[in-house]
């Protein structure tokens, strides 16, 4: 019985493969209108990614403790942290469904961002590149803190500017 499970898995085994996260970076960029800006960013990324044939197979998800998160400003990252109700919901993550082949090393990434308690699909514009088993991906994209159901907040007459820029970098290797 054993020896038919091991055949019946063979090509399964041969074709998925894990991609193991090497490296990665999200960064986050958003500003006090007419003031300074805030630039959290984290290297503490997990993956549960996994790979078939080809990049357009990916699937699986990227994700971080919401407290990785820092700044150069431990004040405003405990207001921040605030903000995106961390104590109630720390991971974030990305949910990839499926990718769609562009030209030029260009894909569409098909998903769901969960954030701060809300699950949103989100379509995202990624660089992917395989050389050998090494995968690299970046992306760069925008979301609004109102769409996930959260205020940005206020100081006086300053407020935050309600869009984040968000840049990922991700080094996998294929298992």
């Amino acid at each position: 019985m054993k020896k038919i499970f091991i055949l019946l898995a063979l090509p399964f085994l041969l074709v998925a493969g894990n991609l193991k996260l090497v490296s990665g970076k999200i960064k986050a960029h958003t500003e006090m209108i007419g003031d300074t800006t805030i630039d959290p960013s984290t290297t503490k990324i997990s993956t549960k990614l996994t790979m078939a044939k080809s990049i357009t197979s990916i699937k699986g998800k990227v994700y971080i403790n919401a407290k990785s998160l820092v700044s150069d400003n431990s004040s405003r990252d405990k207001n921040m942290y605030k903000t995106l109700k961390v104590a109630n919901f720390k991971t974030i993550s990305y949910t990839i469904s499926s990718i769609k082949a562009g030209t030029n090393g260009k894909y569409r990434l098909i998903g769901k961002l969960n954030f701060a308690g809300k699950t949103k699909a989100l379509s995202l514009n990624a660089s992917i590149t395989k050389k050998s088993s090494n995968i690299s991906l970046k992306s760069n994209f925008s979301i609004k803190l109102t769409n996930y159901g959260l205020t940005p907040p206020k100081i006086l007459f300053l407020s935050v500017r309600d869009k984040i820029d968000i840049n990922i970098e991700l080094q996998l290797k294929i298992r």
